[in-house]
């Protein structure tokens, strides 16, 4: 008997000393990266990030923006090629493993900044150890921070502007087309119209629509506790695809990790901040960001 609880007070002592250690552990910084990887979003392509490019290019960074698998090709061409059945089987694992391949190949850890779908796919790549650290720009939610029983809780809007994905009458081997009108008055709200409609011609391409159902499977799954690089998650205030909501619900999924996670939300910012006039500011913050956790 007196074995049996020396035994037993060993392991509660042994396990109060290991809870002691990993709470005094340090939380993992950004380092020296001077690498970033910009990841898009659906329907995109990586020109979108052409100006945010040029800007932490000047800030002394190596930068690179990876395009989607058969993501790749002018915009025309892959509207013309709609419906594609190569691109119907696209999924979220599909898209993350095309970027951690990528990443491998680089000297450092980068620093990830992604945008929406992106901003699950830098998350990913971060709880993996893929990444120094990432920004996380109106990111699409983690499997189980949204389900179809709370979705209306972020508002009618989200639910509208999620359509064509949660619509059950349409077939996953169907790819997502987006029209003009659903781009302008949805993901594009906060541009001049000009400017929308511009934006749809130059950006917008099908989409599979694989790819956001798989994220609410366990591809889609991120161990919130895990250790990790800093993140940030970004918000905007008028968003009608990823409301801010859904955002705020994102980090609270963070709220015991030991990983160092920010938020910050942009008042009168619609989907496309980063596209958005007064995106040098948005850019500015998050290189601020960079510099106080390294």
């Amino acid at each position: 008997m007196k074995i049996l609880l020396s035994i037993l007070m060993f392991f509660i002592l042994s396990c109060s000393s290991e809870t002691k250690k990993s709470n005094l552990t340090k939380p993992l910084t950004i380092q020296s990266s001077k690498t970033i990887v910009f990841v898009h979003g659906m329907y995109m392509t990586p020109k979108t990030w052409e100006p945010w490019m040029a800007f932490f290019k000047e800030k002394g960074f190596k930068v690179y923006a990876p395009a989607y698998p058969l993501h790749d090709i002018d915009p025309d061409i892959q509207r013309k090629k709609h419906p594609d059945p190569e691109l119907a089987k696209l999924t979220f694992a599909q898209v993350k493993e095309h970027y951690k391949q990528f990443i491998q190949t680089l000297n450092e850890k980068p620093i990830l900044i992604g945008h929406s779908m992106g901003g699950l796919v830098v998350q990913s790549l971060l709880n993996d150890g893929i990444g120094s650290s990432a920004i996380a720009i109106s990111p699409a939610p983690p499997k189980g921070i949204v389900s179809k029983a709370t979705a209306i809780k972020h508002g009618f809007g989200f639910v509208t502007s999620s359509w064509p994905v949660i619509n059950p009458f349409a077939s996953d081997d169907s790819p997502i087309f987006m029209e003009e009108e659903h781009f302008v008055q949805k993901f594009a709200n906060g541009l001049e119209e000009s400017d929308a409609r511009q934006a749809y011609q130059q950006f917008i391409v099908p989409e599979s629509r694989r790819l956001p159902r798989s994220i609410l499977t366990d591809e889609g799954a991120i161990d919130f506790e895990r250790a990790r690089g800093p993140l940030l998650l970004v918000a905007a205030e008028e968003d009608r695809v990823i409301p801010n909501t859904l955002v705020q619900d994102n980090k609270k999924a963070y709220s015991e990790s030991a990983g160092i996670t920010n938020f910050i939300e942009y008042k009168g910012k619609g989907h496309l901040l980063h596209r958005q006039k007064g995106w040098e500011k948005i850019a500015n913050d998050c290189l601020t960001w960079i510099g106080e956790n390294r």
